[in-house]
């Protein structure tokens, strides 16, 4: 074994006091770790998008992107689950999304554009049940919140186009919410699981109890354009499980993206494809 020389010795000697600074500086950068969430991350990463954080009704967080101009065309984003629950089915204190996909959608989209939070998402004060973001996710008192939030904001533009767009989970509670609103021009699902009940089955998911289903839900109005892309990989929610839900409807088209799974790579196609869906609703004659 080689033998430390007096210098090497001396190298590896750290006093009492600086093992005690050390530890401290340690400890305070665990505690300031500890004490972020996943809303406060998402927050800071939709302010580098150039979010701007509102509350709108029933004290949902909004964002907001861009200059809504009366007359100009206004997309509202509805965001994925996220993360209702962690391993071994522990509910999450915050059930807000890890992943930033919503995010990168609103960014690489043209349109001044909103994102409208759910019960006890990205901070939410509003009162509510962990079942709010669990198995109760997509329940009737969730609808009603959220068509609410987006209700509030219709009326401030009567001449724009209203386009609501959901991603995943919230694709699924876009359908839901469509319905409720006062007004709405074009629906856009991306990776969305429109049939709950064909989901659970394919995983072996436990139901979702309080939910309700888009399956089991009468076809929406045909002066509402419909699009929906699924990915050809996407394993989560494969087009099959929610095929026979939009064949249903009078004014729905249905897209299979090739090489495309749950979530790569729709940010980078969006730009085109929310284009090509703002040129269909254009054409359609009220």
């Amino acid at each position: 074994m080689t033998k430390l020389s007096a210098f090497g010795r001396s190298k590896l000697m750290i006093s009492q006091s600086q093992w005690l600074r050390i530890i401290t500086v340690a400890a305070a950068v665990h505690v300031l770790v500890g004490c972020t969430t996943p809303a406060s991350r998402f927050h800071k990463s939709a302010a580098k998008h150039g979010l701007q954080r509102q509350t709108q009704a029933a004290a949902l967080i909004t964002y907001t992107k861009g200059h809504f101009v009366d007359g100009d065309p206004i997309h509202v984003y509805l965001d994925g689950d996220g993360t209702p629950t962690l391993g071994r089915g522990r509910i999450a204190r915050d059930p807000t999304s890890r992943d930033r996909i919503i995010l990168d959608l609103i960014n690489a989209d043209p349109a001044s554009s909103i994102l409208v939070g759910r019960p006890c998402y990205y901070g939410s004060t509003a009162k509510c049940h962990p079942s709010q973001w669990t198995t109760a996710r997509y329940s009737a008192a969730v609808v009603k919140q959220i068509a609410s939030a987006i209700n509030e904001l219709i009326p401030r533009f009567p001449n724009s186009k209203i386009i609501l767009i959901g991603y995943s989970g919230g694709g699924t509670l876009a359908m839901l919410v469509a319905p409720a609103l006062h007004r709405l021009d074009a629906l856009v699902t991306i990776a969305a699981n429109l049939d709950t009940e064909a989901w659970l089955e394919l995983h072996g998911y436990s139901p979702l109890l309080g939910s309700l289903n888009p399956a089991n839900e009468p076809p929406l109005s045909p002066k509402i354009r419909q699009f929906h892309f699924f990915g050809e990989h996407d394993k989560n929610v494969p087009v099959e499980v929610a095929r026979h839900v939009i064949e249903r409807q009078e004014s729905a088209l249905v897209e299979v993206v090739a090489g495309f799974g749950h979530r790569c790579c729709w940010p980078e196609i969006w730009p085109a494809h929310i284009e090509r869906i703002g040129r269909l609703i254009t054409t359609v004659v009220d």
